[in-house]
């Protein structure tokens, strides 16, 4: 995700703290599917399909300002987890967000609030940037 709001540290984490307490979910990352091959007909048969075996079904959308057919997938969920990042994510996007869920009409849109009260220090920030700085040295 562009703007790190920590949307994929949340639904893998989710989905793998669903399993420990033993329901059986499938984790979907549409980041890594094509957006040529998304289609509203394809993703409905094969979300249906999965519903059958599983009891919970975590889809891990991409952004909509990179990607229309993420429109597309709001409409199959039941639940839709809009990830809100303290530091960085704008009143404007929690406004646009809102006014969009109206627009189309989606009935379950739940916003979670990532690193409230989330202050780095500057060294640890200084710390980790030159972690990945050496293990790209490492190459």
């Amino acid at each position: 995700m562009l703007l790190k709001e920590g949307c994929q540290f949340i639904s893998n984490h989710l989905s793998a703290a669903l399993r420990l307490i033993g329901k059986k979910v499938i984790y979907i990352d549409t980041a890594a599917i094509e957006e040529n091959l998304i289609n509203h007909n394809m993703w409905s048969n094969y979300l249906a399909n999965q519903r059958k075996n599983n009891e919970i079904i975590i889809v891990r959308n991409v952004p909509m300002a990179i990607d229309s057919t993420a429109l597309n997938l709001l409409h199959i969920g039941h639940l839709n987890l809009v990830i809100l990042d303290s530091r960085i994510t704008t009143k404007n996007r929690i406004t646009e967000m809102d006014n969009l869920s109206e627009e189309l009409a989606l009935e379950n849109v739940q916003f979670v609030l990532n690193r409230a009260g989330y202050t780095p220090s500057i060294w640890s920030q200084l710390y980790l940037q030159i972690l990945s700085l050496r293990k790209i040295l490492k190459r």
